[in-house]
């Protein structure tokens, strides 16, 4: 079966709405983020499937509990968050703009918000970094494929929103008058998918996925939380600096018809620094801390020999299918008895001279590549494959030496925020990028900030960070500095 077909049934056994008597009423959920998060009855009855219930099972961070022990926030609760911000954001324009912000448009998008993340698998964005480059996924998603803009949990998310069981749950919410929407209609919000919506309605796309979206709101206070960071965002201000704004063909590039968008006034910009420095902060924080990426990639040893011993987790619904607690005892047992250490660590200050404000081109290229195509991770794993056996290893501990090169921070879509540098009655309108130099803090954190590691099991640290530091050199001509190894405690192989 295809993926269509493994997610559509996956959506006939998870969405059991008709299994139960309808909710006489909503429910008040206690929230350690946001208090107090009101639910209606239709989603109740959506947040009482299995669909949704098994989200309580899925860790918002991955393995970041083993670092920060707290960081246990599951899938289910960062849902409900999304909900929350959407309501209030909703709420706040509402007020103002009521001929667009309708009571039915809420109802659509609180749905919308409540669905965005039903399709994650185990340790969510862990086994995704897996499965995105499996063929079943790739079939839909390469260049050549339907949806080649599509992330891999998206494209899993439209199947199930768009499957006729989906579609057999909106119609029995829609006969208790509850709510009126289509599998389709969801779809277009949580996908980003401008052109699938009304040009009037399209504002409503940046409220689920875009530039200061709900989910981003949610997750930067609820991560900063769980993980003791203390990260601040000014929502008041965000939400009354919002607008609905009738935009016409050509007033900026990309807009290529009459539509109406959301954009942020004048006074809303200190609010998207404040959005901006704290997605910072919890990348280099917390994302792509060397523990935490030093864990996926046990982690990612281990799904390999399921993949070589009987042939598991070969198909993207098996990671989707899956959650984390029948195999979190098991991931803290290998974390304690596989514990990687950096053997070498790839950042501006190692791989490039001290003049340098850049990264080499060559690495750029090599971290977009093992981050956005299968032929790039592959080279990645080849690469720490030489390292291991240059390093003349044991055997069996040579496929727990890995190469690990995090994504860049992605904050294009925030440069791409419309601002309104004029009046709500006359408007002028530029894009953020234009007046705040997003593309230079992208830049400085990504020569200063950004690290990439070569992991390796204890015992061989010696010799594979000697083993890197030739092969990275060689392989793709590199000008490696002493500090990639002294930075893990090592003494360097040659002097300068």
């Amino acid at each position: 079966m295809s993926l269509k077909d493994d997610a559509c049934a996956l959506a006939s056994r998870c969405l059991n709405c008709a299994d139960y008597p309808f909710p006489h009423s909503g429910k008040v959920i206690h929230d350690a983020v946001w208090g107090s998060i009101h639910l209606n009855r239709s989603e109740v009855a959506l947040v009482d499937t299995i669909l949704l219930q098994r989200l309580r099972y899925l860790h918002q961070t991955g393995f970041a509990f083993l670092t920060f022990p707290s960081a246990r926030h599951s899938r289910f609760e960062h849902s409900l968050g999304v909900l929350h911000q959407t309501d209030r954001h909703l709420r706040a324009l509402q007020s103002r703009f009521r001929e667009h912000v309708t009571d039915e448009s809420v109802t659509v998008l609180r749905l919308a918000a409540l669905l965005h993340d039903c399709s994650h698998g185990l340790f969510s964005h862990t086994s995704e970094e897996i499965y995105r480059f499996l063929p079943d996924t790739l079939e839909f998603t390469n260049e050549h494929g339907p949806y080649p803009a599509h992330k891999a949990s998206e494209l899993i998310a439209r199947f199930i929103l768009e499957s006729p069981a989906f579609q057999q749950a909106l119609d029995f919410l829609a006969s208790r008058g509850a709510v009126h929407t289509s599998g389709k209609e969801l779809t277009a919000l949580i996908c980003g998918d401008y052109v699938a919506i009304s040009p009037h309605d399209r504002w409503q796309v940046e409220i689920i996925n875009g530039p200061l979206d709900a989910d981003k709101l949610d997750y930067i206070a609820r991560d900063g939380l769980h993980t003791g960071l203390p990260l601040s965002v000014d929502l008041d201000r965000l939400w009354l600096s919002t607008e609905v704004q009738f935009l016409k063909k050509g007033c900026l590039k990309d807009i290529d018809q009459d539509q109406t968008r959301l954009v942020v006034n004048r006074s809303g910009i200190s609010a998207i620094e404040g959005i901006l420095f704290a997605r910072f902060q919890l990348t280099s924080a917390v994302y792509q801390h060397p523990k935490i990426r030093a864990s996926d990639c046990v982690f990612k040893t281990w799904i390999e020999e399921l993949q070589e011993r009987d042939g598991s987790f070969k198909r993207t619904i098996d990671f989707v299918e899956s959650t984390d607690v029948n195999y979190t005892v098991v991931a803290g047992q290998r974390h304690r008895g596989e514990l990687l250490k950096r053997a070498l660590v790839i950042s501006g200050r190692t791989v490039a001279p001290s003049d340098a404000e850049t990264l080499p081109p060559v690495l750029i290229t090599l971290v977009d590549e093992a981050n956005s195509t299968a032929a790039g991770a592959s080279r990645l794993r080849s690469l720490a494959y030489k390292i291991a056996v240059e390093a003349k290893g044991p055997e069996e501990q040579r496929k727990l030496v890995w190469i690990d090169l995090p994504p860049f921070p992605k904050v294009q879509d925030l440069g791409l925020t419309i601002v309104n540098l004029g009046t709500p009655r006359e408007p002028k309108f530029e894009y953020l990028e234009q007046v705040f130099p997003v593309p230079d803090w992208a830049k400085m954190f990504q020569h200063r900030n950004w690290r990439g590691h070569v992991f390796a099991p204890a015992k061989s640290l010696v010799a594979v960070g000697k083993a890197a530091f030739d092969v990275l050199g060689s392989e793709l001509g590199l000008k490696i500095q002493n500090e990639a190894l002294t930075w893990c405690k090592l003494e360097p192989p040659y002097s300068r």
